[in-house]
């Protein structure tokens, strides 16, 4: 029997529980998820920030006491901070572990957010080399302020090579199969890795199914997502959309519009369709629709009238539902004087710093060219500039790894360090950034990094004239939703 059909069965067997009945817990569970709604990003991954810390602190502080009150949605609610580190250290493992009972009990959240962990490569008993904790912080004052960088697993542990630590797990397996007289050979050892990845699938739309089946919509969405995202299965990504969409959902519009508008495989680009889902998800107050139905009326893409007014009004909806898109948007119409606001350099970085606080990392990177400049009414500080891009370093901002780097490289701001020059310049050459890539291959030739490598230096530069040939080859056509944003 399929995982999907046990956790079907399994759903009968639930207790019909009344969760938060107390109001006082009604209202603490509230404000936790006002509190976690600021902490984390729209999309993706969120990072700690400094400024954040005792919002996290009081959303774990407050979702710990309505558990012990009883109640089980508070008890996903600290998973989630046990999740993503909020008031206490970061441990998706132990997070996972304390959702088992929770789901039991029929709480939906609890399916999603199991199924998001799995997503990330996190099981039970078994813990795949590309999930860590990378934590990027600069520390000291002064020209002493150097970044630190710390990669540990679920334990604390520091990892130095992932790959070894997946080895050393099939060593200690084969050891004790050896022990039992039957050893592991090579196919064999492959043969169960494909085993456990199979079924780590199988258990991520299980959960999400399983939380759909309890009618928590955003778990649709999120299967979506994962469908498109990681099994490239754009038609049940679509029919995912789709269900959510029916239950006017907004993210659902927002996602099946992206889809529409681009294209995946099965799905043929549709700009009619894609406007219709896009505005019912703005008109339901969905952020990202809202910026992205504003920007076109303002500039009059993908078939949009242009109405730079009623384009203005949709991004600034967007800004005060807080989107951090939306306000760095805004930012760059009042640097650039777009029609209708005036150029405004006060009111562009008063904006600008807000985006960063809301977690930007496009914002984090504008504004510390700003300070690296001294641009824009303000005076060049080489030290906050280096902090910024360390800041967007969190989110692989490729241009700000750049950034960082040089800094690094020539002392600016920062302690000189070729090692953390090397590394960060070498991120950003990694995602196929061409001044990165150019300059690794020119600092590797001329042994700027302490060594002379020309052979390697040699690559990067033949690899980045490649790299530029492909861009210039590739034509978008349209304004093109990036997959990782759906």
């Amino acid at each position: 029997m399929t995982t999907q059909r046990l956790a079907r069965l399994r759903l009968s067997g639930f207790r019909e529980l009344s969760y938060s009945a107390h109001p006082e817990t009604r209202a603490l569970l509230k404000e936790v998820d006002s509190l976690l709604l600021a902490l984390k990003p729209v999309e993706g991954i969120p990072f700690p920030r400094p400024h954040l810390v005792n919002k996290g602190n009081e959303a774990f502080r407050l979702a710990s006491l309505a558990a012990e009150r009883g109640s089980e949605e508070a008890k996903a609610r600290v998973a989630e901070c046990t999740l993503w580190g909020f008031g206490r250290k970061s441990c998706p493992r132990e997070a996972f572990r304390s959702l088992k009972d929770v789901c039991y009990n029929g709480v939906p959240a609890a399916f999603a957010l199991r199924a998001q962990i799995l997503w990330m490569q996190v099981e039970d008993d078994y813990i795949l080399p590309s999930h860590a904790t990378r934590e990027r912080k600069s520390v000291g004052e002064g020209n002493q302020v150097k970044l630190v960088e710390v990669e540990v697993d679920n334990h604390g542990d520091l990892i130095k090579d992932p790959e070894k630590k997946k080895i050393k797990q099939l060593r200690v397996e084969n050891m004790n199969r050896a022990a039992a007289g039957n050893p592991l050979t090579p196919d064999v050892a492959k043969e169960e890795l494909e085993t456990k990845e199979n079924e780590r699938k199988g258990n991520i739309v299980a959960c999400y199914e399983a939380a759909a089946d309890l009618g928590y919509v955003k778990a649709e969405v999120e299967l979506g997502k994962y469908f498109l995202q990681s099994r490239n299965d754009s038609q049940n990504a679509y029919k995912w959309f789709q269900q959510a969409s029916a239950k006017k959902f907004p993210a659902g519009y927002y996602h099946l519009g992206a889809m529409q508008q681009n294209g995946y495989s099965d799905v043929k680009p549709d700009l009619s369709a894609a406007l219709k889902s896009f505005g019912m998800a703005a008109s339901l107050g969905h952020s990202q629709s809202l910026l992205h139905m504003g920007v076109c009326s303002i500039h009059g893409t993908l078939g949009v009238e242009k109405n730079p007014k009623a384009g203005l009004d949709m991004v600034t909806k967007a800004v005060e539902n807080d989107y951090p898109a939306a306000v760095h948007y805004l930012a760059l119409m009042y640097h650039n004087g777009i029609d209708p606001v005036q150029e405004s350099d006060r009111r562009f970085i008063m904006l600008l710093e807000s985006a960063a606080d809301l977690g930007s990392p496009d914002a984090m990177y504008l504004l510390g060219d700003v300070y690296y400049k001294g641009d824009c009414g303000l005076e060049s500080n080489l030290r906050r500039a280096f902090e910024l891009f360390v800041e967007a370093t969190q989110f692989q901002h490729k241009e700000a790894q750049y950034a960082a780097g040089l800094m690094c490289l020539y002392g600016l701001g920062t302690k000189k360090d070729l090692t953390q020059a090397s590394e960060l310049i070498g991120s950003a050459a990694g995602q196929e950034y061409l001044p990165a890539m150019r300059s690794l291959g020119e600092l590797y030739i001329n042994g700027d990094f302490g060594i002379k490598m020309d052979a390697l230096g040699k690559a990067w530069l033949e690899r980045a004239d490649a790299t530029e040939r492909e861009n210039k080859s590739y034509d978008v056509g349209v304004q093109v939703i990036d997959s990782t944003e759906l």
